[in-house]
């Protein structure tokens, strides 16, 4: 009999260890780079012919791996494998600009009505708002009310504490925006996660201060993304820049507000105008399977990648606010 991987559940090489990422269920497991090994090289044998292979020295260990692997419903046995074919990794998508982000404060005055009618036009169906100064909640509203009838599929939103966006404030405002999917209240006084009964978003109060976009980038176990659509992009694209657009406090356009270069002016641009100038899509194509450091890490598939901060402002450096280290497997505190 024949070991058959779940064509969902992928094996990931790392420098020490490799995981098993299961791109249906969104989880993934740790596993020794043996494993992998046995997986990907003795691919599509019987259990014994791997043994074979090393010389019936190591069959209690080998039962135990493919033990592991059934408990763990990665897999199944069968007598013919190519029954079973894999996924096929492509990424494709239609639209010209997936995910946006619009970063304000005191000081920005944004044509929303306009900026939505543009990100239409473009396809986009994610959007994060991005909220540095404290805001009124009608003003909140008025926002992302200007995105109600849009072709958005989803509205993150990260804001400022303040004591008039109360729990309350919040949900009714969730409720009544279905759109909204996440909320973030940054600069909060305590460290909380509000669900409430009846609202699919929660309500997410952080103690970190979030003052401007330098606060981008970080890395974070938490943050991971493990789905078909975000794995297969991250194998041909950049997991964080590719097909993303953003407007900085000022107006102006870039791939990504927290990035220095400048494709124009929302005021007297179009995005479609600045997504088709030379040098807006120079990060789309950077994979972590280039980056260095990244390349020999385990989580480099569900990881989303910085480009606006990396070691010695390198295009293919290691994000500079990662923390981890794929040759000894540890986070550093």
């Amino acid at each position: 009999m024949i070991f058959k991987l779940f064509a969902c559940c992928i094996p990931v090489s790392g420098a020490r260890r490799s995981i098993i990422c299961d791109i249906q269920r969104g989880t993934y497991k740790f596993i020794p780079n043996i494993l992998y090994d046995i997986l990907t090289t003795h691919k599509d044998k019987s259990i014994e012919s791997i043994k074979s292979t090393y010389g019936h020295k190591y069959s209690d260990e080998l039962d135990s791996y493919f033990l592991f692997l059934e408990q763990n419903e990665f897999g199944f046995w069968c007598d013919d494998p190519k029954r079973f074919p894999d996924i096929k990794m492509e990424w494709m998508h239609p639209s010209a600009i997936t995910n946006a982000i619009i970063d304000i404060d005191a000081t920005s005055h944004h044509d929303y009505s306009k900026i939505r009618f543009q990100l239409d036009d473009l396809g986009c169906q994610a959007l994060q708002l991005r909220i540095y100064d404290e805001i009124e909640p009608q003003q909140l509203r008025n926002i992302i009310s200007e995105f109600n009838d849009s072709r958005l599929r989803s509205i993150d939103v990260v804001i400022k504490y303040s004591n008039n966006l109360t729990v309350e404030v919040l949900s009714e405002l969730c409720q009544s925006l279905q759109r909204v999917r996440s909320v973030q209240i940054h600069s909060s006084p305590e460290l909380k996660k509000v669900q409430v009964f009846g609202i699919k978003t929660p309500l997410n109060f952080l103690t970190e201060e979030i003052n401007d976009h330098t606060h981008c980038g970080v890395v974070n176990a938490s943050y991971f993304v493990a789905n078909v659509s975000s794995f297969t992009e991250s194998l041909h694209y950049n997991s964080c820049l590719n097909r993303k657009i953003g407007i900085d406090i000022h107006g102006n356009i870039k791939n990504c507000p927290s990035f220095r270069s400048t494709f124009g002016n929302i005021k007297d641009s179009t995005l479609r105008e600045a997504l088709d100038r030379p040098g807006f899509k120079d990060f789309w194509n950077v994979t972590k399977d280039s980056v260095t450091i990244c390349c020999d890490c385990e989580f480099r598939y569900i990881c989303m990648d910085c480009r606006a901060f990396t070691k010695d402002n390198e295009k293919h450096g290691k994000p500079e606010k990662c923390n981890y280290d794929p040759y000894t497997a540890k986070w550093a505190s």
